[in-house]
Order: C-alpha cells, then structure tokens, then sequence
C-alpha cells in the first residue's frame, strides 16, 4: 500500500512557479528520443520498462541502490520466506519481492543482495509496456515487428506455439513469455530473465 503523505495545515502555500516551470515545455527533437525520455520516468507512477529494468530499479543495483533510485520499497517477507524458511542461506542467495504501493503487477528477482531481474505480469500489469510499446495482451506479431532480433526457446510448461522470445543487448534485455500467440508476461534485466521456475 502507497504510504500517505503527512498533512500540514495552516501553512502558507507558494503559488509562484519558478523560472523553468514557466516555460512552454521543449518539444523532442525526433521521434527516437521519445523512448529515452520515457525510460527516464521513476517511482510507482512509472510505465515504461526497459532491459535494464523499471522506475529507477536496474539489474545490478544492491536491494539499498535500487530503493534509493526509485523511491520504491520492496515488501517484506519475500515469495519464498515461508518455503524456504529453515534455509536462511538460501533466502539470502535467491528471493522474489513485490513493490509496496504496486502490488503483484511487479515483482523484484534478488540475489545476494542484488536486482538481477524484474517480472511484469498478473492483476495491474496490463498498463506497463516497454520502451518499443509492447503490453501485456499483445500479439506475438507485434513483439516481432518491434524486436527484429530475437533469441526464442521453447515453453516447457505448455505445448508449441507457446514459446519464450528474448532480446539481449550486452548481458541486459527482455523476455516476453507468448502464450496463446499474446504475451503474458515481461522479463527485464540481467541473467535471472533466463529462469524458468523462480529460485527453484
């Protein structure tokens, strides 16, 4: 849940907005910077995913990092705290958290101490995209057109035409998991998009 702002009656309120706020906003310079400025956005307001990552939080980052960049915590106890309970070392290797204020639609993939990968999908998804404009509920068609290159693996959960398709940029990137020729669900971030049962 969203924590709630502080109120603070009978303060005086400053209307004047400062010098750069009064200016008209700058128009982009070309259309191919539009995905940059949208990547930029953090916090929970934040739609846009990257294959770095989202709101601020990239593959990489220590759990502290990326709670700082995004302005964001992450919900404690984690997906695994009561399975893997008598294992404190194992928690500590590999866990799943949610974001508070999110909920399910994003989940946080971290391993000793560090985002490898976040996941998009379930209730509340369906508003992310990426920064080429791919959703959940969209085509496979439509991934394909904005990713011309594409590594893809087979579903093992399900049978053919499901699949995975991955496109990877240095170590970094996106997994979208096609289910019934739409996507299900997003992966973006390092190694742990390749994982296909959690820390399993």
């Amino acid at each position: 849940m969203t924590a709630a702002c502080g109120e603070q009656a009978n303060e005086p309120v400053d209307t004047t907005l400062p010098e750069a706020a009064s200016k008209p906003p700058q128009k982009l310079k070309s259309q191919a910077e539009a995905p940059k400025k949208l990547a930029s956005c953090v916090g929970a307001s934040c739609r846009v995913i990257t294959g770095t990552g989202w709101a601020g939080i990239e593959a990489g980052m220590t759990v502290a990092q990326a709670m700082a960049a995004s302005g964001l915590q992450l919900e404690y106890p984690g997906r695994y705290d009561e399975a893997f309970a008598d294992e404190p070392a194992r928690l500590e290797s590999c866990n799943i958290h949610e974001i508070r204020g999110v909920g399910e639609a994003v989940s946080v993939f971290v391993e000793d101490g560090i985002v490898t990968s976040l996941g998009f999908g379930g209730k509340g998804s369906g508003s992310f995209q990426t920064d080429r404009g791919i959703r959940i509920g969209d085509s496979e068609a439509k991934v394909r057109k904005a990713y011309k290159k594409l590594r893809e693996e087979p579903d093992i959960y399900s049978e053919p035409p499901d699949k995975k398709l991955f496109h990877e940029v240095g170590g970094r990137g996106l997994k979208f998991s096609i289910v019934g020729g739409k996507v299900e669900a997003i992966n973006a971030g390092g190694s742990s998009i390749q994982y296909v049962e959690g820390c399993l």
